[in-house]
This record gives C-alpha cells, sequence and structure tokens, in this order.
C-alpha cells in the first residue's frame, strides 16, 4: 500500500447523503420551531429556552457530521468527535480490535474509533498504517485487555448470571400477559361486564400470574441452593398487594 500517496487519509463518520440529510433536517427543523413558537404565541422567556435547547442539539448535530471521524497522518492516528480532537502517535497504539466496531488500545486503555461507512477499508487501512508507522522499536504489550465489545458481552453474561436465580424482573411475564390479552379482551367485553367488571378481571389476571410466577421463581431459586433475598421478596409482595388494592378500591367505588 502506498501509504504517502495521499496524506492525510480521512474517514468521515458518516457518508455524504447522510450529511446533507443531516443539515437539511436541521434546518427543517429550526424552521419549523420558529412557525411553531410564532402559532402558539408562548410567553417570550419560554420562546428563548426552547429556541436555545434547539439550536444546542442543531449544533451538536451538524459539527458531528462535519467533523466526526478519523485522520491517519505519518505521525500519527487523530480521533475527531463534535467539538475535540485526541491524536495518538503510531508507536504509542498496543493494538487494533475490530469486532464490534473500531477501537486502539493506549496505555492499556482503549478508545473508540468513530467507524466510517466502509468499516471493513478503514480498519484494513489503520491496520497498515500503524504496521509501517509504529517503528522499529515498538513492542507488543505483554498483556492485552478485553476490548469493549467483550467488556459488554461479559458484563451482560455477569448479569444473566446474577439474575437466574433471583426475582428480578417476576413482573415482565403477568404485565405482558395482562397488557397483551386481558386488558383488550375485558374492555371489549366491558359492555356486557362493565368497567367495574373490565377493571376486576384485569388487576385479578395481573395479581393471580403475578403470584404464580413469584412462587415458580422461589421454587427455583431454592432447588438451586440460592438463598431467596428476603428483599426482593418483599418488593414484590408490596406490588402485588398494591395492585391487589387499587383494584379492588376501583371495583368498589365504581357503579357501572
Amino acid at each position: 500500500m502506498m501509504l504517502n500517496a495521499r496524506e492525510p487519509v480521512r474517514f468521515r463518520a458518516t457518508s455524504g447523503g447522510t450529511t446533507v440529510a443531516a443539515l437539511l433536517a436541521a434546518g427543517s427543523t429550526v424552521t419549523g420551531a420558529l412557525v411553531a413558537l410564532d402559532e402558539m404565541a408562548l410567553a417570550t422567556w419560554i420562546n428563548v429556552v426552547i429556541m436555545v435547547v434547539i439550536a444546542l442539539v442543531v449544533v451538536f448535530v451538524v459539527m458531528w457530521v462535519v467533523r466526526a471521524g478519523t485522520t491517519l497522518t505519518a505521525d500519527h492516528l487523530r480521533l475527531d468527535d463534535a467539538f475535540g480532537s485526541r491524536s495518538v502517535p503510531w508507536a504509542s497504539i498496543e493494538a487494533i480490535a475490530a469486532d464490534a466496531g473500531i477501537a486502539v488500545l493506549v496505555d492499556g486503555t482503549w478508545l473508540i474509533v468513530n467507524s466510517a461507512p466502509d468499516r471493513h477499508t478503514q480498519v484494513r487501512t489503520i491496520a497498515a498504517w500503524w504496521t509501517a508507522r509504529r517503528g522499529a522499536a515498538w513492542r507488543p504489550p505483554a498483556t492485552v485487555p478485553p476490548t469493549p465489545a467483550q467488556v459488554t458481552v461479559q458484563r451482560r453474561l455477569e448479569t444473566e448470571a446474577a439474575h437466574q436465580h433471583s426475582l428480578h424482573r417476576w413482573w415482565v411475564t403477568p404485565a405482558m400477559i395482562t397488557g397483551i390479552l386481558a386488558a383488550p379482551i375485558s374492555l371489549a367485553m366491558a359492555e356486557a361486564i362493565g368497567l367495574r367488571g373490565a377493571v376486576a378481571v384485569v388487576g385479578s389476571v395481573f395479581v393471580v400470574l403475578g403470584s404464580v410466577v413469584v412462587v415458580a421463581k422461589i421454587v427455583s431459586i431454592v432447588r438451586a441452593g440460592v438463598t431467596v433475598r428476603a428483599v426482593e421478596l418483599m418488593r414484590a409482595l408490596i406490588v402485588l398487594g398494591a395492585i391487589a388494592g387499587v383494584t379492588y378500591t376501583l371495583w368498589s367505588v365504581l357503579t357501572f
């Protein structure tokens, strides 16, 4: 690869089409906001606050699409963000990772590289420049820490393992079944059973399903030889009791 054929080499984080679309969207957002505020006739200070927030967002978007990217020069790799840059000498880069994204290892820390639309070409070019420019004195690190993607996967696995034998998110299944089945069916039958009956059905379905799930999870936890956390159990019981209480109250108050 002819490394000196064109310097510096610039990899933008956004394509030309994305840049144009973002700039047009920013312009239309400002125009639309001005028209909407003029029609709503709000207080002046409210208009100012809204426009300041919109302006900050627009400025950030414009600066990102214009500046964000990666620049390769003979001496360093420059990481450009919306409002700042960081230059890393080639010899200081200890490793390059390109699993879920692109990252370079510097002083034991992985720095995220803004990926270009053609990420594969970007990775190959950065690796070629690094190999050619890092110098004969460069030596690989004794140990390479896990990449950001590997850290994310490891944390997800650890979280899943920690929640495998716990009451974490016990309410998801009862809530989904209640929301997808019980609530629509009860509301559809509201004319026949009344709103009072619909409320009773929805609340009762969640409480019953929630109780079944909590008991099943507790049995699973005990069988796994893990101690049931009293705090988690109390939270589940409080939620079930509160929903049961609200359901009964509404059922008692409503007369139709």
